[in-house]
């Protein structure tokens, strides 16, 4: 329980200054992943932050693509996240690839999150208009 109280303490230290969690982020996420089930349970509301973030730059990537009159990445969305982001490898944190849903007038992108299966609450998604 100790473990716990001071891995969550220094998970807020982290996230609220920025200076800090730019330097300590990247050495505590390691520290964090060999605590197991506890460590991916802390890390969880991070990488959905940051996954939150990534689904909303790829939809807006495709929002413009579309108003520049290019093809929506339809039948290969993996191969367009490596051409359109250096570093994509179309997958995201918790290792599942991010989708893609073309409707209308609407895009959604989405992650399946940390259970790796859509469709679930813990799916993160973001949807836009074009």
């Amino acid at each position: 329980m100790k473990k716990i109280l001071i891995a969550v303490i220094l998970l807020a230290f982290i996230w609220a200054i920025p200076s800090v969690r730019t330097k300590v982020g990247a050495k505590a996420v390691p520290v964090l992943e060999r605590l197991g089930p506890v460590g991916a349970a802390l890390l969880n509301p991070t990488r959905r932050y940051a996954t939150q973030n990534e689904v909303v730059g790829i939809a807006r990537l495709i929002k413009d693509d579309q108003q520049e009159g290019r093809p929506l990445p339809v039948d290969n969305f993996t191969e367009w996240l490596r051409r359109r982001i250096v570093h994509e490898d179309g997958k995201d944190v918790w290792g599942n690839p991010f989708w893609i849903r073309l409707t209308g007038i609407t895009v959604q992108v989405g992650s399946n999150g940390p259970d790796g299966k859509r469709g679930t609450p813990d799916d993160v998604t973001h949807t836009t208009k074009f």
